[in-house]
């Protein structure tokens, strides 16, 4: 690593973080003392610089494990897996996938698929419970869309020796 390097520039070396890797838990430890704890979704999500500290010849960058990670799919921004902090709640997540997307419907009203004791629900929660509602682990959080596939016309096209050539709807 060149001089003025940061954690970032560290971990991009070093070919990432993993899978199992936390975004939101990067300790940099110089002299034994851990003298910095970086959330990479500051900076991912958010656009904040949070690397002010530089890196010295000896420090250590530990990525801790993550906590727990919850998948949103459906009528938001940014489907995806991301990863929950202890007393984050719904509105968090929703501010990390990049908030609600065009293709939601319903009326704000968000389900959350739940396991418990073995078996499985479907939570709805409307808006104004999004910041009330905690995640659990297992959670996945679906939001209801419409999908612009299901809006396309089939079609086929018909051309050379006809009358009218040109593209038809079919079903």
């Amino acid at each position: 690593l060149s001089g003025g390097a940061s954690v970032l520039h560290a971990i991009n070396v070093a070919g990432g973080i993993t899978d199992k890797g936390s975004y939101r838990k990067i300790d940099l430890i110089r002299n034994n003392e851990v003298i910095a704890s970086l959330d990479l979704y500051d900076m991912i999500v958010f656009g904040k610089n949070i690397f002010s500290q530089t890196l010295r010849s000896g420090d250590t960058i530990k990525i801790h494990a993550s906590s727990f990670i919850v998948p949103v799919s459906g009528g938001i921004a940014n489907e995806g897996l991301y990863e929950i902090k202890q007393g984050e709640n719904l509105q968090n997540l929703i501010d990390y996938a990049g908030g609600i997307g065009p293709s939601f419907i319903g009326d704000g009203i968000i389900y959350i698929r739940r396991f418990i004791d073995q078996a499985e629900e479907f939570i709805s929660v409307s808006k104004s419970e999004y910041t009330d509602t905690k995640l659990f682990t297992r959670d996945a959080v679906i939001l209801p869309f419409f999908s612009e596939d299901i809006m396309k016309i089939k079609s086929v096209k018909i051309s050379g020796m006809v009358n009218r050539p040109g593209r038809y709807a079919i079903n």
